[in-house]
């Protein structure tokens, strides 16, 4: 199991873990297990934070860290598990990718040819890759990847196309028909007029392409990292948005105990009675006025105004 994998099966078990004890009414257990599950990860992406750094790029992963770390020390543990799995599921999607992309390259590579067999002056000579040159005639035998681009020779032949074009079944070519390199020989041996050299063979073209693919990063990748630090600002600009507007609310919300216009319980006053026509009345808590007692609680006494009609 590597990394990532490993990395997501932790993460998924602590937040798990949290929500268990969370419900079974132990909270203070549930934000230790799900910081638990969030602390590994967000060392996992400091570490490739730095390494970017001493590469001379800034990624978008610094976000990640920061909402994790954020979410932590504002004892939102939860919240940092939650963005934990996000990145691990991320890694591990990304894992599983690459390693379907070498395992198709290895494959490219197992199969293509290590040699051709020319034919001059009705002999048959083996020769390498590079050996090949326009207009040689070639001999490919039954099972053997034709190794360049070419012409056939002979009346026909029947080729396994697959790994060029996904078609599961067996081609037959005619004589003078186009062969490209990387098609198997699934019928007999024939001959073929070589068009070009191996290296500017369809097949070599298509290793050099997917050798290259797996070595870049994906365009939306290099777009995301070339927009860093721009992203970066605008997401620390929003967050402190949000963060002194609810600063602001929870300065300006009034407190239940004060008095004032502003404050207070918001009871309805009695119609008919003049100690009730203000309802500061009932935050201010007068004892003796309308039977109410302490903090504008109700007492036993009748309400002097008690019929109204």
């Amino acid at each position: 199991m590597n990394t990532a994998r490993l990395m997501l099966a932790w993460v998924l078990f602590g937040l798990a873990a949290g929500i268990v004890l969370q419900i079974s009414g132990h909270p203070a257990y549930a934000t230790i297990a799900w910081a638990a599950a969030s602390l590994p990860v967000a060392l996992h992406v400091a570490i490739g934070v730095v390494r970017s750094l001493l590469g001379g790029r800034l990624g978008v992963d610094v976000i990640a860290l920061f909402s994790i770390l954020g979410a932590l020390a504002l004892d939102e543990a939860a919240a940092a598990a939650v963005i934990a799995l996000m990145v691990a599921g991320g890694e591990a999607l990304e894992a599983w990718a690459e390693g379907r992309a070498k395992g198709a390259l290895t494959e490219l590579l197992a199969r293509a040819p290590r040699g051709a067999a020319r034919i001059s002056n009705g002999e048959i000579t083996e020769i390498t890759l590079d050996a090949i040159a326009p207009d040689d005639l070639l001999l490919v035998r039954p099972g053997e990847t034709v190794p360049a681009d070419g012409t056939l020779e002979d009346a026909g032949a029947t080729l396994d196309e697959s790994m060029l074009t996904g078609e599961p079944l067996p081609v037959a070519l005619a004589q003078g028909a186009r062969l490209r390199s990387g098609a198997v020989n699934a019928g007999s041996a024939f001959r073929m007029r070589a068009s070009a050299g191996a290296a500017g063979s369809t097949y070599a073209a298509i290793i050099r392409l997917t050798q290259a693919a797996s070595q870049s990063r994906a365009p939306l990748v290099r777009l995301a990292d070339q927009w860093a630090i721009a992203f970066i600002i605008l997401t620390c600009c929003l967050a402190g948005a949000a963060w002194g507007r609810r600063g602001l609310a929870d300065l300006r919300r009034p407190s239940p105990r004060a008095g004032g216009a502003g404050g207070g319980h918001t009871l309805p006053a009695y119609p008919g009675c003049p100690h009730c026509a203000d309802r500061r009345h009932w935050s201010r808590g007068a004892a003796g006025h309308c039977g109410e007692g302490r903090r504008g609680t109700r007492t036993a006494g009748p309400h002097p105004y008690r019929d109204f009609r």
